[in-house]
Order: C-alpha cells, then sequence, then structure tokens
C-alpha cells in the first residue's frame, strides 16, 4: 500500500514516520505486507515532499537549506525505527528514489545554453548564450559524508531559470565541458522528454553514474528497507542507466529478487507497451491506463460499461508486468 498522499503531515507530537511505526499494528491485522513510503531525501524547501529533491544522502541527519534535521516526513532516526518495527512485522518498505532531477542549487554558474520550444524540445528557439542558473550543489551541512561528490552543470543537461535575466523557459546546457544534448533513450513525447523539472541531471555522465551506483545499495542498507525502490518519473529517464542501477543494486546486495517498479506515465497502454522492452524486463510499472480509466469510471457513475472497465489497461496486456492503484499521491 501508498502510505501517504500530497498531504501528509506529522503534527506537534509526533512524525510522518513516528505516525507510520504507530499504524504498523494495524497494517500488520490488515494483511500488509508491502508499503511505499515518501521520498526520504532531503527536499529543497522544509515542506517538500522529496520529490524536489536537493540530496537524496541526507535522510534527516543534517540542518541543510535553513532547515533542522528533519525532513517534512521527520529525522533518519525515526525512520530507520519505523522500517525495523515494519520489518519485525513481516511488512517490506519500498524506497521512493527520486533520480531525474535536482532543485534547490547552493550556487548559481555561468553557463551556455540554448533555448528550446517547451512543446518541442528538439528544435531550437534561440542563440546559445551565457546564462546564469543554480547548479552548483556543495550540501556543505554534510561534509562529504557518505558522498564526497559535489554537482556543477556538467552533470545537468538542461534547466528552466535564467538567474541572470530572471527569465523561465526550457534551457538546454550547452558549455562549459563537454555536453551532448538531450538524452536519446527517454520518452519522445515533445520532441524529446529529458528534461521535466528542476535541473535535469545527465545520467551518461560517469561520476553522476558513480553517485548513483553507491547510493542504491547504501540507502537500502541504511534504512533497512528491504523491498525496493518504487522509481519516479521514469519516462524522463535514460532507460539504460535504469537498468543498469538496478542490476548493480541487485548484484552488490546480492538480491537478485528485489522488487521495483516505475512510473512512467502514460494513459496509453499501447504506448507504454512499447516503451517497456526498454527496461529490459528489470522492473514492474504502475498501471497509469487502468487509473485513468478507474477515474473515468467515477466521473460517470452508474452509467460508465463495467465490462469494459480493463479494456485499455496493462493488467490485461501485460499482467505480469502491472503494478494496480487507484490514485497517486498528487
Amino acid at each position: 500500500m501508498q502510505y501517504f498522499e500530497w498531504d501528509s503531515l506529522g503534527d506537534t507530537k509526533s512524525s510522518w514516520w513516528q505516525k507510520f511505526e504507530a499504524s504498523l499494528s494495524d497494517l500488520e491485522g490488515l494483511g500488509i505486507t508491502q508499503v511505499w513510503l515518501p521520498p526520504p531525501n532531503r527536499a529543497m524547501v522544509g515542506d517538500g515532499r522529496g520529490y524536489d529533491a536537493y540530496d537524496l544522502w541526507d535522510l534527516g541527519e543534517f540542518p541543510q537549506k535553513g532547515q533542522q534535521l528533519a525532513t517534512r516526513w521527520g529525522t533518519k532516526s525515526e525512520l530507520l525505527s519505523a522500517i525495523r518495527e515494519a520489518k519485525s512485522r513481516g511488512i517490506d518498505v519500498l524506497i521512493d528514489a527520486v533520480l531525474n532531477h535536482k532543485l534547490g542549487g547552493d550556487t548559481k554558474e555561468e553557463i551556455r545554453a540554448v533555448e528550446v520550444d517547451p512543446m518541442d524540445r528538439t528544435r531550437e528557439i534561440g542563440k546559445v548564450e551565457t546564462i546564469e542558473a543554480w547548479t552548483g550543489y556543495t550540501f556543505k551541512a554534510r561534509k562529504g559524508k557518505y558522498s564526497i561528490m559535489t554537482w556543477n552543470s556538467d552533470h545537468f543537461t538542461g534547466t528552466d531559470w535564467d538567474a541572470r535575466r530572471r527569465r523561465k523557459g526550457v534551457f538546454k546546457i550547452t558549455g562549459p565541458g563537454d555536453h551532448q544534448g538531450w538524452n536519446p533513450r527517454v520518452d519522445s513525447e515533445l520532441g524529446n522528454y529529458d528534461y521535466l523539472l528542476g535541473v535535469d541531471i545527465d545520467h551518461r555522465h560517469p561520476e553522476v553514474r558513480g553517485d548513483f551506483m553507491k547510493w542504491g545499495p547504501w540507502v537500502l542498507q541504511e534504512t533497512g528497507a528491504s523491498g525496493g525502490f518504487r522509481l519516479d518519473a521514469i519516462k524522463h529517464m535514460d532507460s539504460q542507466f535504469l537498468c543498469d542501477f538496478l542490476r548493480h543494486t541487485r548484484a552488490t546486495l546480492q538480491r537478485p529478487d528485489l522488487f521495483a517498479v516505475g512510473e512512467y506515465w502514460t494513459s496509453d497502454v499501447k504506448i507504454l507497451s512499447e516503451k517497456m522492452p526498454n527496461f529490459r524486463g528489470e522492473l514492474s510499472f504502475f498501471d497509469v491506463p487502468l487509473h485513468h480509466t478507474f477515474h473515468e469510471a467515477s466521473k460517470a457513475g452508474e452509467t460508465f460499461d463495467l465490462r469494459r472497465i480493463m479494456r485499455n489497461s496493462l493488467m490485461r496486456h501485460r499482467p505480469d508486468d502491472a503494478v494496480t492503484f487507484v490514485d497517486n499521491h498528487e
């Protein structure tokens, strides 16, 4: 089950992680065996859900981004306590991995970039120019614990904000350094859907790959989360990187059966079925087409023909690869 929604929040008496731990007896009684928790990483703002990912290595341990130790969901120690209790009750926990982008950069950099058409990212609508972008990530409060990597424009493909001119757009980074443009191993919506938000991570960069390959096994070992991963926004990510990431994590942990499910957001089951082979059978997929049909049925009420509820669904076309859901956190 998914144990949160967009507005979930702890209170003055207990954090969200503590509320989760307190509910585990009830969840066990209901027969729940696997729980998807929200992203545990440091967000760019205090009430961020973690999808505004700032530092994946900070699980609520360091005072970063003007925050105290806790993330929106609680402290690292509270998370680890809740996961230990879940495991004792036979409940596996899924880590929500936000690997597509970063937000909340610490420093601005002068970079070279070209603006592209937001509706067709393959079409440049300006000249290469110098802009200022929040592409420097230093994580000073963490002081290199767990990972010594700091990030700069070399590690990103695009951004949506020119701080010099205070101008919003979709900017493809061209320099300094060797930039290869948008990644071709992503969804073809909008011409190329590599860029989603914030500063878009270039999963081809060896330093990026190296840091993520360390983080995958680490976050599961550090937290004790034995359920695997929920992978955010994978239609915008290098499919080959994701395959390598999952294979490496499974090999490192000696867990060939480690579960992973990806969010590939499209309501068209034909498109989803066509894209799935790019991921080489390494993960399952949320049945987004079925979710859209559920939504349609809820609006239509008694006039909806239930005989077609499964017609445009992954459960019908690829049942072994489908993970069903009624609604998600957004």
